[in-house]
């Protein structure tokens, strides 16, 4: 029943669809084996959904659609494999805030496109994810067959 998804419940698989990989010796192996990819990829991103309305409406419903639209995510992807993640929903009667943590690890690299696996920490959930940039400032990640996730970088602030 599309109508009654928990919108918490989308927060917490976007959060867990959007984590990345495998730490300690992987993240290792990940730096040697794809250097160029783990470059892109490590550092803060904020991202948020897009949708193709029409097939989301149909597939979601709307509740869900529309708690969707609402979300704010931020992932730091550190060099060592860590992956910290944070999500908030602002929905027109609840809000919602969720965190997370994960290892992450690239297992493809072929041009803009970046496959990476990913374990989240207290879960153990495993997920595979396709990114694909943009540009160095932005990537996606395809969302249900209704849309896609996202990415812009977050600048780094001079430490003073």
């Amino acid at each position: 029943m599309a109508g009654k998804i928990n919108p918490l419940a989308f927060l917490c698989l976007m959060v867990l669809t959007c984590a990345v990989g495998c730490g300690g010796k992987k993240a290792d192996q990940t730096v040697e084996q794809f250097p160029e990819a783990v470059q892109r990829i490590v550092g803060r991103w904020q991202g948020t959904i897009r949708f193709d309305k029409e097939k989301a409406l149909k597939k979601l419903g709307k509740p869900a659609f529309e708690a969707l639209q609402t979300i704010k995510m931020d992932i730091v992807f550190q060099e060592d494999g860590k992956m910290i993640m944070s999500a908030d929903v602002v929905a027109s009667n609840h809000s919602k805030h969720g965190e997370g943590v994960a290892t992450w690890e690239v297992t493809q690299h072929e041009g803009d496109v970046i496959q990476i696996r990913s374990v989240d920490d207290s879960t153990k959930v495993e997920d595979n994810v396709v990114i694909t940039f943009a540009n160095n400032g932005k990537f996606s990640i395809p969302y249900k067959e209704v849309g896609h996730v996202e990415f812009q970088r977050v600048p780094q602030t001079a430490s003073r």
